[in-house]
């Protein structure tokens, strides 16, 4: 509804891991893993139904990558945004951003049983 209202939106769009987000969700909110996938699939459905309704500028970021790279990433979100900022800006965006970061484990098997 609020979008005609916009000027020049762009979508920025965070996906992860549907696997790994699942294991967060079980983790986190003690959802069954099966469970916690069928939300995760649910919500890449609507992300991707909101993707193809609206012809606005798109940029896809990859959670895990922007977990390694983040330096990386911000650089891709001013470039499509067509932003710039003073090296000043950049060093303190730096600083707050932890390369690596994880709020659960990076265990590459998980179990329904």
């Amino acid at each position: 509804l609020f979008l005609p209202y916009l000027n020049n939106p762009h979508f920025i769009i965070l996906l992860r891991n549907p696997v790994s987000n699942a294991k967060a969700i079980n983790k986190i909110y003690r959802i069954p893993f099966l469970k916690a996938m069928e939300i995760t699939s649910y919500y890449n459905f609507i992300i991707s139904r909101i993707c193809v309704k609206h012809n606005i500028p798109k940029l896809f970021i990859n959670f895990e990558q922007m977990r390694i790279e983040p330096n990386v990433i911000v650089k891709e979100i001013l470039r499509f945004l067509d932003l710039n900022i003073s090296e000043e800006i950049m060093r303190d965006v730096n600083s707050v951003i932890v390369p690596g970061y994880s709020t659960t484990s990076n265990d590459s098997t998980f179990s329904t049983q």
